[in-house]
């Protein structure tokens, strides 16, 4: 019997059957970037969750969403969807129909992580 979402230490926990797509790479200042567009695979008919780790110190990391195939979106400190701290991860309930665009905050490279749930 499957059960539906989980309760765990207070915060909702969907049932993941399986991983699809896994991104760990960096973002430069200034950019936009499109999560998974560096993988050449198509984005999987059954995603249930996209899960990103913001594994920076000190910026943050702005992220929007967009209708999939969109162009690259205008993101910015007050023009965004959500914000991930620092050393923070989100799980993302999004299906293939949405792309996530990532922005980070600070001056360098930041590196992060993304995985999505199937």
């Amino acid at each position: 019997m499957v059960l539906g979402p989980y309760l765990l230490m207070g915060q909702f926990i969907q049932r993941i059957d399986n991983l699809g797509r896994r991104e760990a790479t960096t973002l430069a200042t200034a950019t936009t970037q499109k999560v998974f567009a560096s993988l050449s695979s198509a984005v999987p008919s059954n995603r249930q969750a996209v899960n990103l780790n913001n594994c920076d110190s000190s910026a943050d990391l702005y992220v929007t969403f967009t209708a999939a195939g969109a162009s690259s979106p205008t993101i910015s400190s007050t023009d965004n969807d959500l914000i991930i701290p620092p050393k923070s991860s989100r799980q993302l309930q999004l299906g293939q129909a949405i792309d996530v665009w990532i922005r980070q905050s600070g001056a360098g490279t930041i590196n992060y992580t993304a995985a999505e749930l199937l």
